[in-house]
C-alpha cells in the first residue's frame, strides 16, 4: 500500500512568549491507503491538535506535513482550499459543526458543490446513494439537525466527510458521545471505507474504542508517541509502561484470564510543568534516575514496533506483576 499522509518530526506550540508550550513534540507518523491508524491517549495528550495538523488546519512550528508525497506545510490558504476535498475530518460533537438551519440533504450536498463538478441532478443522485451507504433513512434527509439524535448526526458528519471521496479521513473521538450500538455501526462503516482503499486516522481516549477496526495503534502521551505497532502485537504485549497502564483498565477478553489494574501516581503534568527527561517518568512505576534526565527516542523493536522507553531494549520495560 502507498503512504497517503505523513508527519515528519512535527512540533506544535501553543500560547505566546513565556506561556508558549509544546502541544506536539517531534511526532513522526504515517498512514497508508486501505489502513486505519488508531491514536489513543488521555485528555490533553494532543489528539485534537494532531488531527488538525494532519489536515493542515493549524500550522506546525517545525517539521513537515505530507499528503500523497506533497509537502502541504508551506502551502497558502488558497492552495490548501483546493485540497480540502482530498482530506476531511469528522469532529467529536456534530452539533457544534453542522449548520442548524440546513436540512440533512443540504448539508450532504455542500461538499459536493464545493469539491466536485457534479450538476444539480447528479448531486441529488449522489446524495441518495450516500445516504443509503451511511444508513440514513430517506425521510431524514428533509430534517434539520435539531430533529435528530447525536448518533444520527454523527452519521451525517461522516457523510459530509466522505462525500468528496477523500484520500484521507481523520476522526476526532467520533464515538465518545455514542452508545455501544451506534459506535459499532460507525466503526463498521469505517471498516468498509478502509476496505475501499481510504486512509483513516481514528482518535480516541479509549483504546477499546479503536481496537475493533485499527490495523495499527499509536499511543500518545503529552504530545509524544510513546508506542506504535500493529494492533494485535501491541494489545498482546504492550511494551511501554504507559500502554500497559491503559490496557490494564480494561477487562480481558478471556474471562479466565486474570487482569491487574496498574494505578499510576498523580495526573499528567500541565504542558508548562514538563521537565527534562521522559515525560512519563513522574508517574511511571518503574522509572529510574536516568529516565528523569534523558529524554527517550523511539526505539525500533522487531520489525514494526516503536517504543520510546530507555528500558525497552534491555527487556526491562514491563511493569512486574508483584508491584
Amino acid at each position: 500500500m502507498s503512504v497517503v499522509a505523513e508527519l515528519r518530526r512535527v512540533s506544535v506550540l501553543l500560547g505566546h512568549g513565556e506561556h508558549e508550550v509544546a502541544a506536539l513534540n517531534r511526532v513522526d507518523m504515517q498512514v497508508e491507503a486501505g489502513e486505519i491508524l488508531g491514536v489513543v491517549g488521555e485528555s490533553g495528550a494532543g489528539k485534537s491538535t494532531l488531527a488538525r495538523i494532519f489536515l493542515r488546519l493549524a500550522p506546525p512550528a517545525d517539521g513537515a506535513v505530507l499528503l500523497e508525497d506533497s509537502d502541504i506545510t508551506i502551502l497558502s490558504e488558497r492552495r490548501l482550499r483546493r485540497l480540502r476535498g482530498r482530506m476531511t475530518m469528522v469532529f467529536r460533537d456534530p452539533r457544534a459543526v453542522l449548520n442548524p438551519r440546513m436540512t440533512v440533504r443540504a448539508l450532504l450536498e455542500e461538499p459536493l458543490r464545493l469539491h466536485t463538478k457534479l450538476n444539480a441532478g447528479a448531486r441529488r443522485t449522489a446524495i441518495d446513494a450516500l445516504a443509503a451507504r451511511i444508513h440514513l433513512r430517506p425521510a431524514e434527509l428533509d430534517l434539520r439537525p435539531d430533529a435528530l439524535g447525536t448518533d444520527r448526526l454523527q452519521l451525517v458528519g461522516l457523510g459530509r466527510a466522505i462525500a468528496s471521496q477523500p484520500k484521507l479521513l481523520v476522526l476526532d473521538e467520533p464515538t465518545r458521545e455514542l452508545d455501544m450500538a451506534a459506535a459499532a455501526e460507525l466503526l463498521g462503516l469505517l471498516a468498509q471505507l478502509r476496505d475501499g482503499g481510504m486512509a483513516i486516522v481514528l482518535m480516541s481516549h479509549d483504546i477499546a474504542a479503536v481496537q475493533p477496526v485499527a490495523d495499527r495503534i499509536a499511543v500518545l502521551y503529552l504530545g509524544e508517541i510513546v508506542e506504535e505497532g500493529a494492533t494485535a502485537d501491541l494489545l498482546a504485549d504492550p511494551l511501554h509502561p504507559y500502554t500497559q497502564s491503559l490496557l490494564s483498565a480494561h477487562l480481558p477478553a478471556d474471562p479466565a484470564r486474570r487482569g491487574r489494574r496498574i494505578r499510576l501516581r498523580g495526573e499528567p503534568p500541565l504542558p508548562d510543568e514538563r521537565t527534562s527527561g521522559c515525560g512519563f517518568a513522574p508517574r511511571c512505576p518503574i522509572a529510574e534516575n536516568r529516565c528523569r534526565s534523558g529524554a527517550p527516542t523511539p526505539n525500533l523493536v522487531g520489525t514494526n514496533r516503536r517504543v520510546a522507553c530507555l528500558r525497552v531494549l534491555e527487556g526491562s520495560s514491563r511493569i512486574p506483576l508483584s508491584r
